[in-house]
């Protein structure tokens, strides 16, 4: 272990770029690695931890964009989510109805929303350490704080959701008061890359949270001005939007072409 250099790891890095592998996986295999080998150094099994020194390769592929599954699938989705699993369910039924990032939802706290307004204000994440762990982080991706109306369904499902928290605590023989809105058993935060499997196993599908997300874009952006679509999916620039989910505006461009001509045609 104590041969590993960040020489080493950079090289590894590298060629899993040069088969194909996206930035997103390497990264995700960086922070594993990190939070071995920081382990490591706690126990003085290791001197330094080398990933920290180490570099991600600048020319990995971006990850796939995923094929968003239509409205009545995700309908479908979340009725079945919430007849298997009530709370998986909710958190498959917030994600759907928001676009947010499955971290923010994660991270959310009873006291970010307003049940009786309807409106979730997003100020944090679950986020990486420097050590690779997850952590809850005080701030969102873009480190920017947006507003998200909640719809009615969402409201009355978060209601439910509150209930049994509090029954999770008094089941619980040690709680973390952490004001979660999805806590595990002991109060704590969710792990995204776990809640993947229970989302499989809620909706007898392999539908990915990426792909919920980009649904959720698809209808904001064809219903909704650019700025507003941007600042709900909590991007920090409207360029942002328009670099990730560019394509599904060739559609308006076509009808907006077709306006003008109709319009210099009489």
């Amino acid at each position: 272990m104590d041969q590993v250099t960040a020489p080493m790891i950079e090289d590894t890095w590298d060629q899993l770029a040069a088969r194909g592998l996206s930035y997103s996986t390497i990264k995700n295999a960086h922070n594993a690695l990190s939070a071995c080998l920081h382990d490591a150094v706690r126990e003085n099994r290791l001197g330094m931890n080398p990933t920290q020194r180490a570099s991600l390769p600048t020319n990995a592929a971006p990850a796939k964009r995923p094929a968003p599954p239509s409205s009545s699938e995700v309908h479908d989705l979340i009725t079945t989510a919430l007849e298997t699993d009530p709370p998986v369910g909710r958190l498959v039924q917030l994600v759907a109805y928001t676009g947010c990032r499955p971290g923010e939802a994660c991270a959310a706290k009873w006291s970010d929303i307003d049940l009786d307004v309807g409106t979730w204000r997003v100020s944090r994440t679950l986020t990486h350490n420097e050590q690779g762990r997850v952590i809850i982080g005080d701030t969102t991706k873009t480190k920017q704080e947006r507003g998200i109306p909640l719809a009615p369904e969402v409201v009355e499902s978060l209601r439910r959701q509150r209930t049994h928290v509090a029954e999770l605590r008094l089941q619980a023989y040690r709680w973390d008061d952490l004001d979660l809105v999805f806590p595990n058993t002991v109060g704590k935060w969710l792990d995204v890359s776990n809640t993947r499997r229970h989302l499989k196993r809620a909706t007898g599908h392999d539908v990915t949270w990426r792909q919920l997300r980009h649904h959720a874009a698809t209808v904001t952006i064809a219903n909704a001005p650019l700025p507003v679509a941007s600042k709900l999916l909590g991007h920090k620039k409207i360029s942002t939007t328009v670099d990730v989910y560019g394509h599904l505006m060739e559609a308006d461009s076509r009808a907006a072409m077709d306006a003008l001509r109709d319009a210099i045609s009489g």
